[in-house]
């Protein structure tokens, strides 16, 4: 009887020291899954504030692009120099410094027979402006050749 009972003293310490050991497990387990789902948060967080970021750095690179549509396309052509001569028929006097690139882009639908765009990043909203102002101005005065002018 009293070996049955040491045995049996021993098995219940036994399966005493496992259930302490299995709940310091599980309680650490749990402080790991708290710190991990918080540290989720705060990266989601943080990843919401950067697209916002990314958004508006995305708009205010976009306010400072013209696009210019159905310039015929040549062999060898420089872009520069068709938009510096569009600003010249304008009125709108350009040096190559106010012109920060400039460049045709790529169809949106690859079986159309229009020209590539022109894609001209300038150094300000305000020099966009005026270019557009200019081809409102240009337009008013030479109402049988328009020029159509819209930002992007």
């Amino acid at each position: 009887m009293d070996e049955i009972k040491k045995d049996f003293t021993a098995t219940t310490d036994f399966l005493s020291d496992e259930q302490r050991d299995c709940k310091a497990e599980i309680s650490e387990a749990t402080k790991s899954i708290n710190k991990l789902e918080s540290l989720n948060c705060q990266l989601q967080a943080d990843i919401k504030s950067l697209e916002r970021r990314l958004n508006a750095a995305e708009k205010h690179s976009r306010s400072l692009n013209l696009e210019l549509h159905a310039v015929p396309e040549r062999r060898n052509e420089n872009v520069v120099v068709i938009f510096k001569k569009l600003c010249e028929i304008i009125g709108y006097p350009i040096v190559d410094s106010d012109i920060r690139s400039c460049r045709r882009v790529a169809k949106m639908n690859t079986n159309s027979d229009r020209p590539r765009s022109i894609l001209v990043t300038l150094p300000s909203e305000r020099c966009r402006d005026d270019i557009i102002s200019a081809v409102r101005k240009f337009n008013r005065n030479n109402p049988k050749e328009h020029i159509l002018a819209q930002p992007m």
